[in-house]
């Protein structure tokens, strides 16, 4: 060993020596109480503020730097109260002093005790905290900034080589932010925090555990976490791993109390230096609903982009809110809504968020698409969209009881649901939709379609669903509806049509009974106003036109009517039989037209086998009542559709009156007026003769008084 190198450890030890002479007799040679006031001046210099420090101030030097301060606050801004914004009971900060030379710094166990932190926002805006941050010079911001070249990266390195400490302790603290320009209140009590050892580039754990409230809405609960944390020595890169979050809430908003939710997190990368994010395993669980996801995220701090994948595993909605203390509403079918699933690729930025290969299940219903929400700003929604079947009457209320037969006739279900439901205004203007959804089953009112396709664009308080297609009892639908509720009072509009539909089946799924069979055209052009069904009913205006083909009517029996007349007719009893009081039909045709809820009908016209008939009348919609009267003309033969019309036939008509409900209706064939109009038929005819006979007769005497006077 060379004589310098002797030198200079004999140096290095004495400064050693030195410094742990100082380090011990210093706390004895300083007090460090003695400099309180000049520090309460000097914080009072630097911030306005008033710092109070009724504690004692203990101080070590070797080999730990630290600092024991008993009570100390510090006060409020100017305007927001007496109470202080910080105020804590004791900490305790030691710092090793030798590492600080190669500038490791190595923290001993950091504890701070009783810390109260009271952050305010006033009606104007202003925190509490504003006059302690550097305000920006506006000037200087006005003015176009300079490219600054970057400072030159320090030798060695980063400012600190290393970060050690040994952990940290927050015990019986409280966090209150008081916002009187949003009227909130939020407060953290009982706030109790520990970290372990702490250093760079190595995974340290974090536990928490703390009580929370609010007033507006009115709320509380309590919070426990555990995490291990990793802190890159940058201070540029961080990781969570085996994150585990428990948390219950209680809330007036919630019929059922606490609300419980649990999360956990495989991993959790930040790397601020790419602003680049990934998650792994997110699990979010509440009672028994789960959400997983996975997520990763790019340029987060400039122009935020993610992607990921979620999911929530099968669940019973219905089991979950009755967990929740929720009443779900009578379903016709008891056993939906205990079978949902959901899983979605997504996408997005800061403004906007795609979902791609959505899948979602509800019971035995598959829903299957994209949907895209193009800008946070304007909320709007774009799908395209595929359910493979769906049974509606299986969630809408159970059927309600048939009144008894002496009880006066209920309005229809539709009458019924329609008195107590309105449109909702607000909701409607705000829509902003485009997009499709195609359903391959679709049930509802008991109705069977198959292949529909609904366009639906809804922009600034108008609705159009157009066009719109489907496939129902062997003939098809097709139809443009529109709903414009820009206005006080709701305007609809329906233009649609139905082409060689099998109307006897239909009737018979939706009225329980299929009151007119064949295959039936149908083409309305119709308009209406209001708030409610009802409304719409009584504004309806419009035209219509129909045609049946090849089917029958119940109600009545045409060939008995007609064998009824006869035997009136002819003075004979009327003859007791039981046959099917229906009546078939080669064809029915006529139009229609609607004024404000009054439906008129001038020209039906309808070929029987063995008669012809004509029909006019109205019908109110609102009170579902009719009155119609029917003209029929009988044949000699059964002869169809062809044959002589209605006008060609030399029969006297039957009046046949259809008066009543649409769900009741009296049908009253008036053998009255065909037994006057026959009688008065006869009387024609024997007047006619004895006309003729007193004609015959005049005529006779006349030619034998010319005979007499020509013979003189």
């Amino acid at each position: 060993m060379n004589k310098p190198l002797r030198l200079g450890l004999k140096f290095f030890a004495a400064l050693i020596l030195l410094l742990l002479i100082v380090g011990i007799s210093l706390p004895f040679i300083i007090d460090p109480n003695d400099y309180k006031d000049e520090i309460i001046s000097r914080v009072k210099q630097e911030t306005g503020r008033e710092l109070a420090i009724p504690g004692d101030i203990s101080l070590s030097v070797f080999p730990w730097l630290g600092v024991q301060l008993g009570e100390v606050s510090f006060g409020n801004a100017r305007g927001f109260g007496d109470r202080p914004m910080a105020h804590i009971n004791a900490v305790d900060v030691r710092v090793k002093l030798l590492p600080l030379l190669s500038k490791e710094l190595q923290i001993d166990h950091v504890t701070l005790d009783g810390l109260t932190l009271l952050l305010q926002r006033d009606a104007k805006g202003r925190t509490n905290w504003d006059d302690l941050v550097p305000q920006p010079d506006l000037a200087q911001t006005a003015k176009p900034a300079l490219q600054e070249k970057p400072a030159p990266a320090e030798p060695g390195g980063t400012a600190l080589a290393a970060l050690a400490v040994d952990g940290l302790s927050l015990s019986n603290s409280k966090i209150d932010w008081q916002d009187a320009q949003a009227k909130q209140y939020y407060s953290l009590n009982d706030v109790n925090l520990s970290l372990g050892a702490v250093a760079f580039d190595r995974a340290f754990p974090l536990k928490a555990d703390l009580k929370f409230s609010s007033r507006d809405p009115k709320a509380n609960g309590e919070l426990n976490i555990s995490v291990d944390v990793t802190i890159g020595q940058d201070l540029k890169t961080y990781s969570l791993q085996k994150l585990k979050l428990e948390t219950q809430l209680n809330t007036s908003a919630l019929p059922k109390q606490p609300a419980r939710l649990n999360a956990s997190l495989a991993s959790l990368t930040i790397d601020l230096n790419k602003e680049a994010l990934q998650s792994k395993n997110l699990r979010l669980s509440s009672h028994n609903l789960t959400l997983q996801a996975d997520i990763e995220a790019q340029q987060f701090l400039s122009q935020p982009k993610y992607q990921g994948q979620l999911s929530i595993p099968p669940f019973s909605l219905r089991e979950l809110l009755k967990q929740l203390g929720i009443t779900l509403p009578a379903t016709a079918d008891a056993k939906v809504l205990k079978h949902v699933e959901v899983l979605s690729h997504f996408q997005g930025t800061s403004k906007q968020l795609k979902l791609n290969k959505l899948h979602l299940k509800l019971d035995d219903s598959t829903l299957s698409g994209n949907a895209t929400l193009p800008d946070f700003g304007k909320p709007a929604i774009r799908y395209s969209l595929a359910l493979d079947k769906i049974d509606a009457d299986r969630y809408l209320p159970p059927p309600t009881e048939t009144k008894s037969a002496s009880a006066k006739p209920a309005p229809s279900g539709s009458s019924a649901a329609a008195a107590g439901t309105q449109l909702p205004m607000e909701l409607l203007r705000a829509l902003d939709l485009q997009g499709r959804l195609k359903i391959d089953h679709f049930n509802i009112s008991n109705l069977k379609s198959s292949n529909i396709f609904l366009p639906t664009k809804a922009k600034k308080g108008v609705i159009q669903l157009s066009p719109i297609s489907a496939e129902l009892y062997d003939g098809r639908y097709q139809g443009n509806i529109s709903l414009d509720v820009t206005t006080d009072t709701p305007r609809l509009g329906i233009n649609e049509s139905l082409k060689n539909v099998n109307i006897g089946p239909l009737l018979k799924d939706f009225w329980g009974d299929d009151k007119i069979r064949g295959k039936a055209n149908l083409n309305a052009k119709l308009t209406a106003r209001g708030l409610d069904p009802v409304a719409f009913r009584k504004t309806l205006n419009g035209t219509a036109n129909f045609e049946f083909k090849d089917g029958a009517v119940k109600g009545f029996n045409l060939a008995q009517i007609e064998r009824e007349l006869k035997a009136r007719l002819k003075g004979q009893p009327i003859p007791k039989e039981k046959v099917p009081q229906e009546t078939d039909f080669a064809s029915i045709t006529g139009s229609l037209t609607a004024t404000n809820g009054l439906v008129q009908n001038k020209d039906l016209r309808a070929a029987m086998p063995y008669a012809r008939a004509i029909g006019a009348g109205k019908a109110y919609l609102v009170s579902e009542e009719l009155d119609y009267t029917l003209q029929v003309k009988f044949t000699s033969k059964a002869i169809g559709q062809g044959g002589r019309t209605y006008e060609q036939m030399d029969k006297i008509a039957l009046p046949i009156r259809f008066r009543g409900t649409f769900s009741n209706p009296s049908i009253k064939p008036d053998y009255d007026a065909v037994l006057k109009a026959v009688a008065k038929q006869e009387l024609e005819k024997q007047k006619k003769k004895l006309e003729d006979k007193a004609r015959k007769k005049i005529e006779k005497e006349l030619g034998d008084e010319l005979k007499k006077l020509f013979k003189y």
